[in-house]
């Protein structure tokens, strides 16, 4: 895997698929997804498996695109560095409200019960939007969560928030079950 360093991509990817283990660690500490990381590069991500300190460089580069995808595929959320710091904390270090905000949106779409409970601990804002003007509330209801969208409420979710389409909530979650309902009764079950 050393060879990332001189961006011999083709070998790299050929080591890979010949069985190379990417979560070996270099002479200090990092592996290979962590040098994907610092160079904002996704593609040769998809082959390489998650290690735990993966979310804690993306908050600390600011890196909002990496931190949508890693928490999208479960990305350990409570983990600390060997300073203590976790990707919440590097992310209110760095001033980065928009990844805070956005990190609630993203845990409620990929329905992580867990991050979003942290997050609202976190004091993280419960009713900010997205661009397409959607509140965390409106995703958990589109994730088919129960457990998100009642601790949504339960901690102060507006619950008759508008997306920019003026969806509810509640429009969000009835239509979901309308769908559902309605392919049950083509494919049967």
């Amino acid at each position: 895997m050393q060879t990332y360093h001189k961006n011999d991509k083709e070998f790299i990817k050929f080591l890979i698929e010949h069985g190379a283990d990417p979560n070996i660690e270099d002479h200090d500490g990092y592996t290979s997804l962590f040098y994907e990381c610092k160079k904002r590069e996704r593609r040769l991500m998809l082959k390489i498996n998650m290690t735990k300190y993966q979310l804690i460089y993306a908050c600390k580069s600011n890196n909002s695109e990496l931190i949508k995808y890693l928490v999208e595929r479960g990305a350990e959320i409570n983990v600390r560095d060997n300073d203590g710091w976790s990707p919440l904390m590097y992310s209110c270090k760095n001033n980065n409200y928009n990844i805070i905000e956005t990190t609630l949106i993203y845990a409620c779409k990929s329905g992580n019960s867990e991050f979003v409970k942290y997050l609202i601990e976190s004091k993280v804002k419960i009713n900010a939007k997205d661009d397409e003007g959607s509140a965390p509330l409106i995703y958990g209801c589109l994730s088919d969560n129960y457990e998100i969208v009642k601790y949504l409420i339960e901690n102060g979710a507006e619950i008759n928030t508008k997306d920019d389409w003026d969806g509810t909530p509640l429009e969000n979650a009835c239509g979901i079950q309308i769908v559902l309902r309605n392919i049950k009764k083509i494919y049967g079950g």
